[in-house]
């Protein structure tokens, strides 16, 4: 299986731009393996600290359980 942050690598990719929003397409995938989807901030964090992602901006979220809140904007930095 790949690693979580392989695949958000792959989302930032295709994307170019992401934000956590992007990343619940695998949030049914992690409750079947008994998984909170609070890992993503620290996915983040590691790619982050690994300077393989860079914080471009901030927009609101557009998730309606996030209540609009404000949300990082992602790039990966190669």
């Amino acid at each position: 299986m790949v690693g979580l942050e392989d695949r958000v690598l792959e989302i930032a990719k295709v994307k170019g731009i992401f934000t956590a929003d992007d990343l619940h397409v695998f949030d049914s995938e992690l409750e079947l393996y008994g998984i909170t989807r609070k890992i993503y901030g620290s996915i983040l964090s590691s790619l982050k600290q690994q300077k393989l992602i860079e914080s471009i901006d901030f927009v609101r979220s557009n998730r309606p359980e996030c209540h609009n809140r404000i949300i990082q904007v992602w790039r990966l930095t190669q």
